[in-house]
């Protein structure tokens, strides 16, 4: 991933999935890359006013697939259309490959303070995609992802 979310403009398109005082997880456009991204919350620290998030690249079918479980907002199909975005959630935990960016911010789209690239399959990161807003205030979560070295502000890349 040849970006970096130091820059708060580099989101061009955002597609909210979740949301609960801030992002939660969502489909984002980066500027100067063609595929979409998943964004997922993995931490909140409500002491230190920062999150920590997920962003994956989303494999072209899944993207599509979202894309348009997300634009039919229809009354009707509600609960209908939350299940199949959770489906395609987990289709994108199995199908996703290479590297994910982490980033520790205030909230999404604000410059990142620290942010660092790791394998999707390091640190549990797969299983960890698409949780809900409790599993993020977990103080075990907190803990576990703002601990990292390469996530202290000033570090990283």
């Amino acid at each position: 991933m040849k970006f970096s979310f130091r820059d708060s403009a580099m989101i061009t398109e955002s597609h909210p999935i979740d949301w609960y005082d801030g992002l939660v997880s969502g489909l984002i456009r980066i500027r100067g890359q063609s595929e979409w991204f998943y964004v997922s919350l993995l931490a909140w620290s409500m002491r230190l006013e920062e999150k920590v998030f997920a962003v994956v690249s989303v494999p072209d079918k899944i993207a599509q697939r979202l894309s348009a479980l997300l634009s039919n907002t229809a009354e009707a199909t509600r609960e209908k259309r939350w299940s199949a975005i959770q489906h395609e959630i987990a289709g994108l935990r199995a199908e996703a490959s290479g590297k994910a960016r982490l980033i520790r911010c205030r909230d999404f789209g604000e410059p990142a303070a620290a942010e660092m690239e790791v394998e999707l399959d390091e640190l549990d990161l797969r299983d960890q995609l698409g949780q809900d807003i409790q599993s993020s205030l977990d103080e075990m979560q907190v803990k576990r992802w703002f601990g990292l070295d390469e996530l202290q502000p000033g570090s990283g890349i």
